[in-house]
């Protein structure tokens, strides 16, 4: 109740939450109250202290992006958005930090619109107090280019044929896994260690997570994909049926190439028995196998 009347004092008069989804924006925040439109142009609310972005670079289709940050203990409400899109994001704020004079801390888990296009984008944030004052932006630039597929030295890819949703995991030689809850398998430094912004590319990396829970984009497509080479050793490819989203069944085609040339292909049906087991890493089908020199 606290959230939703933060938020009708945030859309100004507004008498319930509103229906709108968000799906027409390129950002998307996990969690968050959508509202279509600009951010009021008054700055008189409380500040952002800080607002952090771990990396500037992003991705078309790319998923929990970290964003955390810290607010003067008046705001009730955080604001999140890019610039020039059709509306704005809000969240509410967590508990007193007591590492920053018990001012209130936030955290969000930012998603990309598939159809962001290379470019700069301006990520902004603004916080609310409880009369609904939206405060100056804080700002982080932020670089995309599309998902350099063409230019993949190991390349696998999961296509299938109805709107369901399915997820492609991989398991490259050390273990590590590759799916919709680990995008990137290119480990992040030691406590201590300064972040590299540029490592993410040393590391196989999901490029999209398809029809998720059933939100249909039609693409039905994933892949996940090295630029740089990739380790030697024994692979696992595994597809997860994590919902046929209504359909009887889907097929489902799955081919890995190591510099253009064929590692081998597999095809499979997933059928309704394969939904209801849980989706976890380690989940789905082993469906093909191959090894990299």
């Amino acid at each position: 109740m606290r959230a939703l009347a933060i938020a009708c004092v945030v859309a100004a008069g507004c008498s319930g939450a509103t229906d709108a989804t968000g799906l027409d924006s390129l950002l998307r925040v996990a969690n968050a109250q959508y509202y279509p439109g600009p951010t009021p142009a008054a700055m008189d609310g409380p500040a952002i202290e800080s607002f952090y972005n771990s990396s500037n670079l992003i991705r078309p289709g790319q998923r929990s992006k970290p964003l955390t940050g810290i607010v003067t203990r008046d705001t009730t409400a955080v604001a999140i958005f890019l610039e020039n899109d059709p509306g704005y994001w809000i969240i509410i704020p967590g508990a007193k930090d007591p590492t920053a004079n018990l001012q209130l801390a936030f955290s969000a888990s930012l998603s990309f619109s598939p159809a962001l296009e290379p470019g700069k984008y301006l990520l902004e944030g603004r916080a609310v107090d409880e009369q609904g004052n939206f405060g100056p932006p804080s700002t982080a630039d932020l670089n995309t280019a599309a998902a350099p597929i063409d230019n993949a030295t190991l390349l696998i890819s999961l296509a299938w044929d109805r709107q369901a949703d399915l997820d492609l995991h991989v398991v490259q030689p050390d273990g590590i896994e590759i799916w919709a809850k680990n995008q990137n398998s290119h480990e992040p430094p030691k406590p201590g260690d300064p972040p590299d912004p540029t490592g993410y590319v040393n590391g196989g990396i999901l490029d999209f997570d398809s029809n998720a829970n059933c939100v249909i984009d039609g693409r039905r497509q994933e892949n996940v994909y090295w630029t740089v080479p990739p380790p030697s050793g024994h692979y696992l490819v595994r597809v997860d049926t994590f919902s046929l989203c209504g359909e009887p069944q889907a097929v489902f085609t799955v081919a890995a190439t190591l510099d253009g040339q064929s590692l081998g292909m597999a095809q499979g049906i997933g059928r309704d028995a394969d939904t209801i087991v849980p989706h976890v890493i380690g989940a789905g089908l082993l469906v093909l196998q191959f090894d990299v020199p």
